[in-house]
């Protein structure tokens, strides 16, 4: 007789964490936009800079594609191997911004302004690049 060695996991885990930064203004600003949406494009920006090693205007048709960390974090196309979400080209990104958005909106030289980003599944392991990328961003400034 077989025996079936029945589900993996009832409960399979996916890895998820929350790493808090906090940022301090070294001139006053005020924000227009959603400070999420803000953080999200100047972290990518960032990111792209310290991996990219291709230089290409875009990820598709980058033979490093599916090695990248940049596009593992913030572009996130779905791998060749994939068993599930066949239909498109890109998966959801392995991270969340989450910030205060009331203490996000105005900040005078000096103020701090707490950011937490959630990593979910393989991204925590690269935490030290996603650090790197958002002291990058945080000192290269918001915008304009």
């Amino acid at each position: 007789m077989d025996e079936h060695p029945g589900p993996i996991s009832e409960h399979p885990q996916l890895p998820l964490a929350r790493y808090r930064l906090r940022f301090r203004a070294v001139e006053d600003f005020a924000l227009r936009e959603d400070p999420r949406g803000l953080w999200h494009g100047v972290f990518g920006r960032a990111l792209r800079e310290a991996c990219c090693v291709v230089n290409l205007p875009a990820c598709p048709g980058c033979l490093l594609l599916h090695q990248c960390q940049y596009s593992y974090l913030f572009t996130a196309p779905r791998p060749p191997d994939a068993e599930l979400m066949r239909r498109y080209d890109t998966v959801p990104v392995p991270h969340v911004f989450q910030i205060d958005d009331a203490s996000a909106r105005d900040l005078r030289v000096g103020d701090t302004l707490d950011l937490a980003i959630v990593l979910v599944g393989a991204a925590n392991s690269r935490l030290p690049l996603v650090v790197a990328a958002l002291a990058a961003a945080g000192s290269n400034g918001l915008g304009a």
